[in-house]
This record gives structure tokens, sequence and C-alpha cells, in this order.
């Protein structure tokens, strides 16, 4: 675990200052500050309140990852990644990243039979697609996961 603790505390203390920034495009969202400095989402009418909504959801999905990604870490920090209990937050993760896939694909299909602006179902399309991609990866992560614990159960068993 000695070669591991260096990477846990370095990916900690950039989770954090990802969780910070995530924090400030939240509250400059809600203040309203965000929407008065992007020009072009007062040029394209309606856009304003989904972007908003799309911008706190996000965050707050991206923001529970993050705390269930240093909770993971919490357990290779101990030795105890291979075990039920970190299961359940892996699948804490798939779930949120999950959700904000669908509310983004309900999002975009919105807006293309809205017939929105173009540029803002692009945005909408590449960060489903993105997120579709980190959903993907997550449940292969998932499922390698969980072969491993069976491998040490079965080890444990053995032995």
């Amino acid at each position: 675990m000695r070669d591991s603790t260096a990477a846990v505390w370095s990916l900690r203390a950039l989770l954090l200052v990802l969780f910070a920034i995530f924090v400030v495009i939240e509250v400059s969202a809600l203040s309203g500050d965000l929407v008065e400095r992007v020009d072009v989402t007062r040029a394209v009418e309606g856009i304003e309140g989904t972007a908003l909504t799309v911008t706190v959801v996000v965050s707050a999905c991206v923001q529970a990852v993050i705390v269930c990604i240093w909770r993971l870490l919490g357990f290779v920090a101990g030795g105890e990644i291979f075990s039920l209990r970190a299961m359940g937050w892996v699948n804490a993760v798939v779930a949120l990243i999950g959700g904000a896939f669908l509310f983004l694909l309900v999002v975009l299909m919105l807006a293309l039979a809205g017939g929105s602006d173009p540029v803002w179902q692009f945005a909408l399309g590449l960060a489903a697609t993105f997120v579709a991609v980190c959903s993907l990866l997550m449940l292969v992560m998932r499922t390698l996961l969980r072969r491993a614990i069976d491998l040490r159960t079965d080890m444990e068993a053995v032995i």
C-alpha cells in the first residue's frame, strides 16, 4: 500500500480542487453571475433556465461522485478495496453517472424537439456522449471489482 499512498493523497488534493471548482460554478450559476457573463445565453431565448438547471444538476452529480471516489480512496489506503462495502460506493458512482446521463438525454431530446439553438444541441449531445462513456467505463470497472472480490473470497476459502 505504500506505493499507492502518494497517488491517493495527490488524487485527494485534486478532488478537493475539483469539488471547489464545482461549488464556484454552482454559486455563480445560482446567483446569476454565470448567466450575465455568458452573452450567448442572453442572445438565445429560453436557454437561460435550462442552462442553469443543467449546470446545477450535473454539478451536483459530479460533486456526489467526488464524495464517493473520496470514500473509495479510503478503502484503497486501508487495503479494503476488494470488499462488498467498496462495491456499494462503486454502485453509487454508477447510479449517479447513469442518472446524469438520463437527465442530459432528456434535456437533449427536449432541445431537439423544441428546435433550440444547434450549438446548444451539440453541447448537450457532446456532454451526454461523454457521460455515457464514463458510465460504460464505470460499469466495466464495477465488473472487474466484482470479479476481484469473488476471486479474493475464493482464495480466502482455500486458505
